[in-house]
């Protein structure tokens, strides 16, 4: 960007490195986007009224976001993706003690979670995949026991 001469480019576009040094790369953990240095030529080369879009990395974009905003843009938007990876899991801590423990838990009770074709009836529509009909553990039908925690 040094190159470049003052008021140049209406917009900047742009995906720096992530720095979650990707892989071992080099070019991941440059420290480049977190410069304020880097953010002040990007002000430097855009004109009056122009804008930067700079794409960062989920666990780092915040470190982004305070270098060009201390390089003096202003932050006036900012646009996620968002998405799911995997179906989502929980992990019962207090289950986990007891496994770890290497004692059972007494079954207590049981308690209904639902039926499959009540819920298609009410319109759940993701019990009516033919692929998902049967997996009533993970979509929270049938019935479940109720434990109680073994150790303190």
């Amino acid at each position: 960007m040094k190159s470049f001469p003052d008021n140049h480019f209406t917009c900047i576009i742009t995906d720096p490195p992530y720095e979650l040094g990707f892989m071992g790369k080099k070019w991941d953990a440059s420290g480049v986007a977190f410069q304020i240095e880097t953010w002040k030529n990007a002000i430097r080369i855009i004109k009056p009224g122009g804008f930067l879009l700079a794409f960062g990395g989920t666990r780092t974009h915040h470190r982004l976001m305070c270098a060009i905003e201390d390089a003096g843009w202003e932050i006036r938007d900012c646009m996620m993706w968002l998405y799911g990876s995997g179906f989502p899991k929980s992990h019962n801590i207090s289950k986990a003690i007891d496994k770890a423990a290497g004692v059972e838990r007494e079954i207590v009770g049981q308690k209904i979670r639902g039926d499959v074709q009540k819920a298609k009836q009410n319109g759940t529509t993701f019990t009516q995949a033919h692929a998902n009909r049967n997996n009533n553990d993970i979509f929270g039908y049938g019935v479940e026991n109720l434990q109680e925690k073994a150790t303190k």
